[in-house]
């Protein structure tokens, strides 16, 4: 949730900036078995920001498998094979098609990369 939290601080310093949120949770600890709650979500809580459920860690899976160069390589943020808690840039007008593009940032946790996201956000202004 701290991550939530954090990406909320840097939104509230972009007011202006076209960009689009995808929160995506998943269980990771032994507390995550539903979908967040209202408390949770209420720490992100922008109009750019979207959230979604995903109990079997589909996003996570890809996220983790179309990685590459450049793209940068994750300095931490894997439980139990699965990556969590990592904050992904991406140009703006890439498109998702069956392979993700390369983000600008990727890497994790979250409250730690507030600077990193800020910079790319900055990329684009």
């Amino acid at each position: 949730m701290r991550g939530a939290s954090a990406t909320q601080d840097v939104l509230d310093e972009y007011p202006e900036q076209k960009v689009k949120v995808f929160s995506v949770w998943l269980p990771i600890l032994r507390s995550d078995q539903g979908p967040p709650g209202r408390s949770a979500l209420g720490r992100l809580s922008d109009d750019r920001a979207s959230h979604y459920w995903d109990p079997d860690k589909l996003v996570a899976a890809r996220l983790a498998r179309d990685a590459r160069s450049p793209q940068p390589v994750q300095e931490c943020c894997v439980r139990s094979g699965t990556l969590w808690d990592i904050a992904a840039v991406y140009p703006p007008g890439v498109l998702w098609t069956d392979r993700l593009p390369v983000a600008i940032v990727f890497d994790g946790p979250v409250v730690g990369k507030k600077g990193a996201i800020r910079s790319g956000l900055m990329r684009f202004q």
